[in-house]
């Protein structure tokens, strides 16, 4: 197995390899997945670091009588007109991490006002394999087409993204929302994605901050005992890719998912779809917020802003139903929201 040397590495990120070397959990036995989640519980758990943005957490009913939480996330400052409505998934290997910590997208995407932003806690891997955390993330998308003008979106506009394995219950959840047709989704963004189950050879290489034994395992956890990996499960298997959304990633040349995003946008391109994809070379896996100091992250996250702000301004979805409580709800909610705003605006 091939090294990874520092001559390799990002100028910008050579000072950081170290560090992010060192401070990277060995993440390949349940014990260790289930004490991370513990800290990260401690760490996160019910609380919002941004200082942009703030979040309310709420709860919807799955089909079995049990709860899913949510975290809603409004910019400080919010706009009159109806926002983008953006669900973010967070990454963690399909088995750890909670959306508290997706708190800097949160202030990437919400910086104008005009974003809402909903993060489900979904079931992780270690409790409930697939297909629980892409049914958590469906149940939320559907809950935010149903409650649209509750939460001050556009239902017409209805974005998804999400980090690592984040990103790739996001191409799953498009390619599922395309298929059940009950959802329309405007626009994806599944930066550097975990998508492919299957060996590739970016396997014969290590790669910094997520190992290739790292990424077998947590597939392993994901899949379990299924024969036939479904494309909802890995998205790379897919091979329609038509009529899915638009779609942008990043991503980083010495990352354990460059390989597999880069095919994957070849095939939407080729389907026909827009895409936009930017790969970085000698950037290893989600170097953006593993260190944002870095010249090249802020180079990124000015991308990712610049292309989000694009994609709402052209990239719309229409809704073929909108629930109808939610219809007569509209002109009342506007009316006090509007009537809010303008006594805020008077101070």
């Amino acid at each position: 197995m091939m090294k990874i040397t520092t001559d390799m590495i990002h100028r910008d990120l050579r000072k950081y390899a170290n560090v992010v070397l060192n401070n990277q959990p060995l993440l390949n036995s349940i014990t260790a997945i289930r004490e991370r989640d513990r800290n990260l519980k401690r760490k996160f758990y019910g609380k919002w670091f941004s200082k942009t943005t703030h979040m309310e957490e709420q709860e919807i009913l799955r089909n079995d009588g049990s709860t899913l939480r949510i975290c809603i996330v409004y910019p400080n400052h919010i706009n009159k007109e109806e926002c983008t409505g953006l669900l973010w998934l967070h990454g963690g290997g399909y088995g750890t991490a909670l959306p508290e910590e997706c708190y800097p997208y949160a202030e990437r995407f919400l910086t104008n006002g005009n974003v809402v932003m909903v993060l489900p806690d979904y079931r992780k891997s270690y409790e409930a394999p697939y297909p629980a955390a892409l049914e958590d993330a469906y149940l939320t998308l559907k809950w935010m087409k149903e409650h649209a003008c509750k939460l001050h979106i556009n239902p017409h506009q209805l974005f998804v993204g999400g980090e690592s394995a984040g990103g790739g219950l996001v191409a799953a959840l498009s390619v599922y929302a395309r298929d059940m047709n009950e959802v329309k989704i405007a626009f994806q963004m599944p930066l550097y994605p975990m998508i492919d189950d299957r060996p590739s050879s970016e396997n014969k290489q290590e790669t910094l901050a997520w190992t290739t034994s790292q990424k077998y395992f947590h597939w392993q956890l994901y899949k379990r005992n299924l024969q036939d990996v479904p494309v909802y499960c890995a998205p790379a298997r897919l091979k329609d890719f038509r009529n899915l959304p638009p779609t942008f990633t990043v991503v980083g040349t010495l990352g354990p998912f460059h390989e597999e995003t880069v095919t994957y946008m070849k095939h939407l391109y080729k389907a026909g779809v827009t895409i936009m994809l930017k790969e970085y070379e000698g950037c290893f896996h989600m170097f953006d917020t593993r260190c944002p100091d870095a010249q090249i992250s802020k180079e990124l996250i000015r991308l990712e802003q610049k292309v989000f702000q694009y994609a709402q301004q052209n990239f719309f979805a229409r809704q073929d139903e909108i629930s109808q409580e939610d219809i007569s709800f509209q002109e009342d909610i506007f009316r006090n929201f509007h009537a809010y705003m303008d006594r805020k605006s008077k101070y």
